[in-house]
């Protein structure tokens, strides 16, 4: 078996020393063939798809935004994925019921399940958890702007990250959004979500039959309000167990294909797994079915095992 790996050592899990060398020690093991080493320090999309041509399968090491730039290059080369949770949100490997410990690699190399994913797209773009415009977008935005700073207070307090970007994405204001979903053609919107996989009802485990593939995007309407009350909003929200019944200002909707323009017109940011995907004046989102095959456990659905995992905006 041929098994490539892309290595992001600036993933917030490997500052942890003993577990970066402990998952090189394992893919030297395996005898994995480096696709993007450490001495680059980051995945460049643009040399991917070469590289990965001819692997049996490709390990991922990094977060969901390390994931989602290898994305392209994964479905362009028909290569199976199994990520390895490192980063600082690790909404992938946690529906995959996939744990952080990099001794489990070679047992989920060879007798891991290989499950098709159905994948999101915005204006093209792929996104394999979730997208956001609106307040999601900017405390994206936010975050990633911030980077450095948040690194230390993720360590003090791991989840106060996320309320902080969302809070300094509400004080900053932006466009109302219409998304062009029927039943939501009424009042402007101040955040729409849209998920790919079952991320907007946690409680919901992914079973080997469910959720991979669905065929349909759930998508996550914010209407707008003050600020106050938008906070009080997306707390409730972003901290549901089951958004199938959202709170009060909440709108949840299941379909294949939408749109979402500015209020106004302008120009929107879209972001997808925390990263930015395109900046347009009309966003298209649609579903892939099928698109990217991945690698997950072979026993039955398991708690969700990776760090990390968090329904922040």
């Amino acid at each position: 078996m041929r098994i490539g790996h892309v290595f992001n050592p600036a993933a917030h899990g490997f500052a942890d020393r003993a577990r970066r060398e402990g998952y090189l020690a394992v893919v030297r093991r395996l005898g994995a063939v480096a696709i993007a080493g450490p001495s680059e320090g980051t995945v460049d999309p643009q040399r991917l798809p070469d590289q990965m041509a001819g692997f049996d399968v490709v390990i991922v090491a990094g977060g969901d935004g390390t994931v989602n730039r290898c994305l392209p290059a994964l479905v362009a080369a028909g290569v199976p994925l199994l990520p390895f949770p490192a980063g600082t949100v690790n909404d992938l490997a946690s529906r995959l019921s996939i744990a952080g410990d990099p001794e489990r690699l070679p047992d989920l190399v060879e007798t891991g399940t290989r499950r098709t994913l159905g994948l999101g797209a915005a204006n093209g773009r792929l996104f394999s958890t979730y997208a956001t415009l609106g307040i999601g977008a900017r405390a994206a935005a936010w975050r990633l702007r911030h980077r450095r700073a948040l690194a230390l207070v993720r360590r003090i307090a791991p989840r106060a990250t996320g309320p902080l970007a969302t809070l300094a994405a509400i004080t900053a204001g932006g466009p109302a959004l219409r998304p062009d979903i029927p039943s939501l053609s009424g009042d402007p919107y101040a955040a729409v979500y849209v998920c790919a996989l079952d991320r907007l009802n946690r409680t919901i485990r992914v079973g080997r039959d469910e959720g991979l593939d669905r065929g349909a995007l759930d998508v996550l309407a914010v209407a707008k309000a003050p600020p106050l009350g938008l906070a009080r909003v997306l707390a409730a929200a972003l901290g549901s167990g089951d958004l199938r019944q959202p709170p009060a200002g909440c709108t949840h909707r299941t379909v294949q294909t939408f749109a979402v323009a500015a209020d106004g017109g302008g120009e929107l940011a879209v972001y997808g797994d925390g990263e930015p995907l395109d900046v347009a004046d009309r966003v298209v989102f649609e579903v892939r079915p099928g698109a990217l095959t991945v690698i997950a456990p072979a026993a039955g659905p398991l708690p969700h095992a990776a760090s990390g995992s968090s329904t922040g905006a």
